[in-house]
């Protein structure tokens, strides 16, 4: 066989184990039926905060507390940066970690001495241009999905199996949806090597139907 030819059914069969285990995931976590579902909270060893508490790194922040007290406790352990007055008296400070490379928290915002705004960074990358291509196309899934309304639920979802892990971020949005997924496949098909995938797809659907 030509080598295109066995590297374009390589690829294929790649994309089918793909789809494969999505799919087998999917329907065991019950995402298809929007039941049965386990809360993206059970793989995090956090307990969720109240409604007007945040977590920054180690610390937890409640809103409307004296900015004193934020920046004195944040300050045992983080490092902070004043950038400035916002409009309207608003004062803006970032959270980084101490040691090198100094990664970000978060930030908190203030405003008449009182903590206004809590932003937590849970992650952070480079982005080179195939990041940079995918995030415009996740933008596009959501912008499309969204033209219609802006209203939006969210179903954060886990599924578990010996070959792997899903883990997708339902967006629906009227009678269109878009999934945000994360496959972690572990192997078990011959000749296909463990691997991880990022996909986004956009979806419609009759309305009524789950």
């Amino acid at each position: 066989m030509h080598p295109t030819g066995h590297s374009r059914t390589i690829g294929a069969g790649m994309s089918n184990i793909r789809c494969t285990f999505q799919a087998f995931c999917l329907l065991g976590a019950g995402v298809v039926l929007g039941r049965w579902t386990t809360p993206v909270s059970a793989v995090s060893a956090q307990v969720s905060p109240a409604g007007d508490e945040m977590v920054l790194g180690t610390v937890p922040v409640r809103l409307g507390m004296r900015q004193d007290v934020v920046l004195s406790t944040l300050g045992k352990q983080y490092k902070l940066e004043h950038v400035g007055q916002l409009v309207e008296g608003v004062q803006f400070w970032t959270v980084r970690t101490n040691a090198a490379p100094s990664q970000s928290v978060g930030s908190v915002q203030f405003k008449q001495d009182r903590l206004l705004n809590v932003s937590r960074t849970w992650g952070e990358t480079d982005a080179d241009d195939a990041w940079v291509s995918f995030f415009r196309k996740a933008y596009g899934a959501f912008d499309s999905a969204s033209s219609q309304t802006r209203m939006s639920t969210l179903v954060c979802t886990i599924s578990r199996n010996p070959t792997g892990t899903l883990t997708v971020l339902t967006f629906t949005f009227g009678n269109r949806r878009v999934n945000l997924s994360l496959s972690e496949y572990l192997g078990g098909e011959p000749l296909v090597k463990p691997f991880n995938s990022i996909t986004v797809d956009e979806s419609v659907r009759v309305p009524g139907t789950p």
